[in-house]
């Protein structure tokens, strides 16, 4: 996990675990009560967190203010849930927050500010290393504090475990910051789902089969979710989902987008044939069409 953030230009950060009341709840993965110490040497110093994501932002804005524009951090630590005891229950999160250029390239004039997607990788990394029986899913989510268009929250199955998105743009005028991508994860729960043990394969002896599908929808239908409908219809032999192009025009309405799909099918003992590739597509489409997709 650590040489996934630090091979991708993440450093680690030490934060503290005592904050002001106004940072201890910032950017809470659950709505939960703050514990604050009953002798506190200082206001700064008095409530446990409920979040990693205030200290990381500190590291980020000291940093900035020095000319360090392009700067990322990650921290693994504890976070403190106030409930009816007189101990607060501990959690171990990771998080991390980046900003500036995703990469630089200055003889080739290349310079790419970093992205939510970026980010999204590599929280997919992380999982993906994990080994885990449950896929993540990314849902849109609005939280004050973030982009209303570039946030989402992460489940693991049906519990939600995480969240990344853009620093709200007000958010980062307060905090004097430039544009800021943030996560966080219950690495505790992580660390206890289920795993799967590694197999390998043989290289492939046969080809695969591809087709491609695009479809009209309102644009209020995510990527999430169309590919969910592809992936739960197509069957065992669809290996592969990769959205190709996304394309929105006037003449298709306001309120729609053209989505575009490569389905890539595959068993690895035997060539597929026409007759079962088409199978699986016709019932991915009679799906898509069922939810009010026009296919194009």
């Amino acid at each position: 996990m650590r040489h996934l953030l630090e091979g991708n230009g993440y450093y680690q950060a030490i934060t503290y675990g005592l904050e002001t009341a106004e940072k201890a709840g910032y950017l809470a993965l659950k709505e939960t009560a703050l514990t604050k110490l009953a002798m506190p040497m200082s206001e700064e110093r008095s409530h446990l967190r409920t979040s990693l994501i205030a200290g990381l932002l500190d590291v980020v804005a000291y940093n900035v203010a020095r000319r360090q524009s392009d700067v990322a951090f990650y921290e693994i630590a504890r976070v403190f849930y106030g409930n009816d005891t007189d101990r607060p229950t501990e959690e171990e999160h990771l998080a991390g927050a980046v900003t500036g250029l995703a990469e630089s390239t200055p003889w080739l004039k290349l310079a790419r500010p970093v992205d939510f997607f970026d980010v999204k990788g590599i929280i997919e990394a992380i999982v993906a290393s994990l080994g885990l029986t449950t896929a993540l899913r990314f849902e849109a989510t609005k939280r004050p504090q973030l982009h209303p268009g570039r946030a989402a929250a992460i489940f693991l199955g049906e519990d939600e475990i995480g969240f990344v998105g853009q620093l709200h743009p007000s958010e980062a005028t307060r905090l004097d910051l430039p544009e800021t991508y943030v996560f966080e994860l219950n690495l505790q729960q992580l660390l206890a789902a289920d795993t799967v043990e590694k197999q390998y394969y043989d290289m492939p002896r046969f080809p695969e089969s591809h087709r491609d599908i695009a479809v009209l929808v309102d644009s209020e239908i995510s990527n999430a979710t169309l590919e969910t409908i592809i992936r739960d219809n197509g069957g065992s032999l669809l290996k592969h989902i990769v959205l190709f192009d996304v394309f929105v025009n006037e003449k298709m309405g306001a309120d729609k987008k053209s989505m575009a799909y490569n389905l890539t099918y595959f068993d690895p003992s035997r060539t597929l044939t026409d007759e079962e590739v088409s199978a699986s597509y016709d019932k991915i489409v009679a799906a898509l069409v069922a939810i009010g997709a026009e296919i194009r």
